[in-house]
């Protein structure tokens, strides 16, 4: 079988980027043809699989639909004789219209994969207008928006994916009427590593990966649960991997902090291995692939209660701990909870680890494989 995936930029950048690479790569083990048509290829630092054939498209991202990329996508999609096109962009309409139009003509099957909620970061604060209506009248518009985006996306494909049950019955009760025999639910992946972790040798050090963007990311709920709790623990510190547009401005918040380190964008792993505590405070996300990381690698995570899927891979005081959504001191109280009992931090980490295992590029290999035979049946 020929898979083409299609997506904004390649093989590093986001976490659609790297789930791209890490299903690309078990792919190509499992006998596939594998390629990546992109907008962006960005800076190789990661293991791609050479067999993986990387085509970069002629015009830019803001002209995703152009005749051109048209043009360019379909002859790949021809030559090769692509069985599959999976749209790892689902949520911009001008994706959906090349996917589309590109293999007019070819027997390619469109998946097209949502890496979002149903309902995605609703309460942004929006343009300068909407700030000044009412917020009742705001958030039905942007209902309806969300829908209509999905319904394109769903309607102009052969299969649609969500990344959670939880997605897919929340778009099922929102649209009771439509027929959803196309709809499927597959999660995000990792490269599982089965450790055998030192718990001894943890640090005691809370981490941060992320990208460093405020509206979404909400570093700064970070820094003020730091400030919270960082005198009263003076041998622990904080350490924030990852860059974005807010970058200077995160670090002026805390310019006046102890012990909290900005490391600018590094490969997460072993710092992974040596923390104990892993937080995220996002306003939404799509999955939390970096909860299941941290998790792997013995990494306690704590998250506020933002999105849905994150109740796929947290089972609160289990194998994590889950916070009211923008309850600082709860959050605060958990930090401190870890912070003050390693017996305890050991023993949500051992059962984190044997948790995230579900997640598995093995596991989740399998469920892209049983709808790629329900395509062809």
């Amino acid at each position: 079988m020929k898979i083409l995936y299609v997506l904004k930029s390649f093989p590093t950048g986001s976490g659609i980027d790297s789930v791209t690479r890490i299903l690309g790569n078990e792919f190509v083990k499992r006998g596939y043809n594998v390629f990546v048509c992109c907008f962006l290829c960005s800076k190789n630092t990661v293991f791609v699989d050479s067999n993986i054939k990387i085509h970069e498209f002629p015009e830019p991202w803001e002209k995703a639909d152009s005749k051109s990329n048209i043009s360019f996508l379909n002859q790949i999609i021809s030559e090769n004789s692509i069985d599959v096109i999976i749209n790892q962009e689902a949520d911009v309409y001008n994706v959906c219209d090349l996917c589309n139009e590109a293999r007019k003509g070819s027997r390619a099957k469109l998946i097209s994969c949502l890496h979002f909620s149903l309902f995605m970061n609703m309460e942004s604060k929006g343009c300068f207008i909407t700030r000044f209506l009412p917020k009742k009248l705001v958030m039905g518009r942007r209902v309806k928006l969300q829908l209509k985006r999905r319904n394109y996306a769903y309607d102009n494909s052969d299969m649609f994916v969500m990344l959670s049950d939880r997605f897919a019955e929340q778009y099922k009760k929102s649209v009771p009427n439509k027929n959803f025999n196309r709809l499927r639910s597959i999660s995000e992946t990792i490269n599982y590593e089965n450790h055998n972790i030192d718990f001894s040798k943890k640090l005691k050090q809370l981490l941060v990966v992320s990208r460093i963007e405020e509206n979404q990311k909400r570093i700064s709920i970070i820094i003020e649960i730091w400030k919270l709790i960082c005198n009263n623990y003076k041998d622990w510190n904080l350490i924030i991997i990852g860059d974005g547009p807010d970058m200077e401005k995160s670090k002026k918040l805390a310019e006046n902090l102890p012990r909290i380190d900005f490391k600018g964008w590094q490969k997460p792993l072993s710092y992974y291995l040596d923390s104990s505590v892993f937080l995220m405070t996002s306003s939404f996300e799509g999955f939390g692939i970096t909860l299941v990381e941290a998790q792997n690698y013995g990494c306690v995570p704590i998250a506020m209660d933002s999105f849905l899927a994150l109740h796929d891979i947290i089972t609160n005081g289990k194998n994590g701990f889950i916070v009211p959504n923008n309850d600082i001191n709860a959050f605060a109280e958990k930090v401190c909870l870890l912070m003050n009992n390693a017996n305890l931090r050991e023993k949500i980490a051992e059962n984190a680890i044997t948790d995230c295992k579900k997640f598995d590029v093995l596991e989740i290999a399998k469920k892209w494989e049983n709808l790629f035979m329900e395509l062809r049946a």
